[in-house]
């Protein structure tokens, strides 16, 4: 805190220059003409607090002047993302991990958020450890950046950019088509061994049914000789 202070009538040199904030005591600042004070605000609440100030000439004091200010001592919080690193490539649920934290210690964490790409802030589960399940399939293949922030009821943490890149191809995107595509190979394996068992049995049945299938049937013990006369007739 800085000012100037002077003796109109010139009669006596100042003394000094007294400070007091709020209702404390008067505490004498540096210098006189010119003079400052050093004014911690971490001793202070955040709000507005009142300073004030007074020469001394050795006989009077001069009329008080005093300002109004408003103390803010509010660090914004800060985020930090554990579970994903920058352009890793992501497939499927991926639960994002981190931890947040406010370091003077005045407020609390209230929420942690996370947005993908231009969305809407989502809010995260839990807050000095917090977590988000990212369901990539609803994303597009290729190319996205995901935003995390911490928010203590009074500021906002600066934001975490992740880039990050999905692909789907291999993972739960084209997984029932696989499944698809090996349902029909079994079903076209199980059709074509049918198919092959069939013409089988009617090769079978055609030669059992053709003429020269007797030829290949087994002489019967019976000679040409004992042929019944009746048979010969």
């Amino acid at each position: 805190v800085r000012g100037s202070a002077s003796d109109p009538d010139g009669d006596h040199e100042l003394v000094k220059v007294e400070v007091k904030v709020n209702d404390e005591s008067w505490e004498v600042a540096t210098g006189t003409t010119d003079w400052s004070y050093y004014l911690n605000t971490r001793l202070l609440s955040d709000g507005n607090h009142a300073i004030a100030a007074r020469s001394f000439d050795g006989l009077d004091h001069s009329d008080e002047v005093s300002v109004t200010v408003k103390v803010d001592n509010n660090e914004p919080p800060v985020v930090t993302v554990i579970s994903v690193s920058h352009d890793q490539i992501l497939r499927g649920e991926v639960n994002l991990v981190g931890i947040a934290d406010d370091p003077d210690g005045n407020e609390e964490i209230v929420q942690v958020e996370v947005r993908i790409d231009n969305g809407n802030w989502q809010n995260a589960t839990g807050t000095s450890s917090w977590n988000y399940l990212l369901d990539t399939v609803s994303l597009d293949n290729g190319n996205h950046t995901l935003y995390f922030r911490a928010y203590d009821g009074t500021e906002h943490s600066i934001t975490i950019e992740v880039p990050v890149a999905v692909d789907n191809e291999d993972g739960t995107e084209s997984g029932w088509i696989t499944s698809f595509l090996v349902w029909i190979g079994v079903a076209i394996a199980i059709l074509v061994s049918l198919i092959a068992s069939y013409l089988v049995f009617l090769r079978r049945r055609r030669r059992a049914e053709s003429p020269d299938a007797h030829d290949e049937t087994e002489p019967t013990d019976e000679s040409p000789d004992s042929t019944s006369e009746e048979e010969l007739k």
